[in-house]
């Protein structure tokens, strides 16, 4: 399948062909999948973020929301913050959202962009940060689990990433401290 740069419009029509098939499928993290969603419209047309599908805009089997930095970090480079990506309900777990990631991915980098920063808002999300090897660094207020990694292995750099820094971290999470976020009952994970 082919990946395309939307247009704010496109973003947001593709964005209900997806929250349309969560609600009809009801994968267990519908409710927030439909709420984040909903918000394609505010980071595209008001951000100015950038949409990316995958297949065609029309009935897109990924669609992902990218925020590329203007300026630079001082000694980490340009970074790119991943909004969002949310998979068809029908293509979960053959590769799409991996495809559209990994094309971003070389766009971005063929483009001078060298980290990227995301948060996991379900349980599923955290899961394919970690098996990508991003690691995570901190919660943010919202108590979702921070990951900042460079965008390809030759770019990674010693020490505690500005993302990370600036939410207090000296070090990357452990595995027992990032199951305990998933695990807290009355955090973000608890609707997985």
């Amino acid at each position: 399948m082919d990946t395309h740069q939307l247009t704010p419009t496109e973003a947001v029509a593709a964005a209900r062909t997806l929250a349309s098939a969560a609600r009809a499928n009801r994968p267990t993290t519908w409710r927030y999948e439909t709420r984040e969603l909903s918000s394609v419209g505010l980071y595209t047309h008001r951000w100015g973020a950038t949409a990316w599908c995958l297949g065609p805009p029309d009935e897109p089997a990924a669609l992902a929301v990218v925020s590329p930095a203007k300026r630079p970090r001082p000694g980490w480079g340009r970074y790119l913050n991943r909004i969002l990506i949310v998979t068809h309900p029908h293509a979960r777990g053959t590769g799409c959202a991996r495809a559209l990631d990994d094309a971003m991915i070389r766009y971005y980098l063929d483009c001078g962009y060298t980290r990227l920063k995301t948060t996991s808002g379900t349980r599923a999300g955290w899961a394919v940060h970690t098996r990508r090897g991003w690691p995570a660094w901190a919660l943010n207020k919202h108590r979702q689990l921070v990951h900042d990694a460079p965008l390809s292995a030759d770019l990674a750099r010693p020490g505690v990433p500005p993302t990370a820094a600036a939410l207090g971290a000296t070090r990357p999470m452990t595995e027992s401290e990032q199951h305990a976020a998933l695990d807290d009952p009355t955090g973000p994970y608890a609707r997985d």
